[in-house]
């Protein structure tokens, strides 16, 4: 498939999911790292995110460089209010000079979950302390060569503190990797055989407006995280990634760029980039 074909369904796919409107507020959430929100019993959440990322700094001495464009699919349903199931899957395109022969389409290893969150604390209007424990699976897709052919369970903990204009979330994963491969041609961050370990920290500051009013229909916010992972291989890097997220009362749209502040990898491609623009739905 064309890389202008690629681009255009994942274009279409924004656009559709723009035309849904549903008709609630989409709860405040960073762009690249976890928060511990989740949709209320019987509520449904979609998330539609296209990620560009561009590597290089090839471990195999092969001179390796190019871009992976990924539509991201999140969808979230609420089993009871305290409890969610989570589905994620990705759409990936990949450029010829990763491959190595022609350029690549397919599907990436979806993932299925659960998020419980186990405290919850609203002190006001919009403040509140909550954390989430969040656990599953992540499921080869067999289509290669975006796949990990293994299943792999996680497990996490994240928490969000909103005061006033301030946000805070952090969160921390640990993925156990059940591949036998340690193959330094991997692209994909934590899919060799050893166990990865994701750490986030965001802080998020309400732009506009100043204070909630009855009649207020949107806010601006600034968002900047930390978005960090380290392998039982040796391999770490750390990401800052600053950016903006606009909430509606009936949607938000996000954008944002990861830029490496510490890579030190010896056993998949270094990430010189990372271009996100997304739609958040909830209805």
């Amino acid at each position: 498939m064309s890389r202008a074909a690629i681009r255009t369904l994942c274009l279409l796919a924004l656009l559709a999911a723009a035309a849904l409107w549903p008709s609630r507020a989409v709860a405040q959430e960073p762009i690249f790292g976890p928060a511990a929100t989740q949709p209320g019993a019987g509520v449904i959440t979609l998330r539609e995110q296209i990620r560009l990322t561009r590597f290089d700094a090839d471990p195999t001495g092969a001179g390796r460089s190019g871009d992976d464009l990924v539509l991201d699919t999140t969808v979230a349903y609420g089993l009871r209010g305290d409890l969610a199931l989570v589905f994620q899957a990705p759409l990936i395109w990949r450029d010829a000079s990763l491959t190595g022969n022609d350029e690549e389409f397919g599907l990436g290893d979806p993932r299925v979950a659960l998020k419980w969150r186990f405290h919850q604390a609203d002190t006001g209007p919009t403040d509140t302390f909550r954390a989430s424990l969040i656990g599953g699976l992540e499921a080869p897709s067999g289509d290669e060569p975006f796949t990990s052919d293994s299943i792999d369970p996680f497990v996490g903990v994240v928490g969000t503190i909103i005061r006033g204009r301030f946000g805070v979330n952090g969160g921390a994963t640990l993925k156990i990797n059940t591949s036998s491969s340690a193959d330094a041609s991997v692209v994909t961050r934590g899919d060799n055989d050893a166990a990865a370990f994701f750490y986030d920290l965001s802080g998020l500051y309400r732009l506009s407006p100043a204070t909630y009013q009855p009649d207020t229909k949107a806010a601006v916010y600034g968002v900047i995280e930390l978005n960090g992972l380290a392998e039982t291989n040796g391999d770490h890097e750390l990401m800052l990634a600053p950016g903006l997220l606009y909430e509606g009362t009936r949607w938000a749209f996000e954008v944002g760029v990861q830029i490496p502040i510490a890579q030190d990898l010896e056993h998949r491609l270094e990430r010189e980039f990372v271009f996100a623009a997304g739609l958040r739905l909830l209805f």
